[in-house]
């Protein structure tokens, strides 16, 4: 399984990584700020989705506790922005979960998780980004990106130990290849332009 989600994500997954190279823009309060709301966009999508499943595959707190990080994040954030108070800053953009349909299958649950779970390690990277460039840190305004920390990598390990420990067979395959697909999309849509309502942005 592993294998063919590596592959089958592989051209949705540079475009991606093309989207992520225009974070180097995100050099404000005000820009990260914008930043953290289309994640949070992502991320409450993500947890309706979840919420109107009846299978996660038991990876579904990393979404909630994700969309909380974001949330903290916010409200942090707002403290230096024109936002205002810690509360207006965590109110978050207009969900758009009905572009996520619900996981059918424990297949389709490790396509979206496969993406979801090693995108945590790509935000270690622009968690020291973040640090250096406007200050934030894992306790201030850099949870989300921060994630577990050192513990990060091991979550991603135990993902794939779960992943390859089951029995799959090719339509669950193709299940999830789908699936994972139309999750970096979600990623790649709604993370396209970074700054977007940033003030001066």
């Amino acid at each position: 399984m592993l294998g063919r989600l590596r592959s089958a994500t592989q051209p949705i997954h540079r475009d991606l990584e093309q989207v992520l190279h225009g974070f180097a823009d995100v050099d404000s309060a005000e820009k990260y700020e914008a930043l953290l709301r289309r994640y949070l966009t992502v991320y409450e999508g993500l947890a309706e989705a979840a919420a109107r499943s009846s299978v996660t595959g038991g990876w579904a707190d990393d979404v909630s506790e994700r969309c909380e990080w974001l949330k903290q994040d916010l409200a942090a954030i707002g403290e230096r922005t024109a936002s205002g108070s810690p509360a207006a800053a965590a109110a978050a953009e207009p969900k758009v979960a009905d572009e996520m349909a619900p996981w059918r299958d424990q297949a389709e649950a490790a396509g979206c998780f496969y993406v979801v779970e090693g995108s945590a390690l790509g935000g270690l990277r622009l968690a020291r980004e973040f640090e250096a460039r406007i200050g934030v840190t894992a306790t201030r305004g850099g949870r989300f990106f921060a994630g577990r920390g050192a513990r990060t990598g091991a979550r991603w390990q135990a993902f794939c130990a779960w992943l390859e420990s089951r029995e799959w067979s090719a339509a669950d395959e193709e299940a999830a290849s789908r699936r994972a697909v139309a999750t970096f999309g979600w990623f790649a849509r709604n993370l396209a332009d970074p700054v977007a309502g940033a003030v001066g942005g």
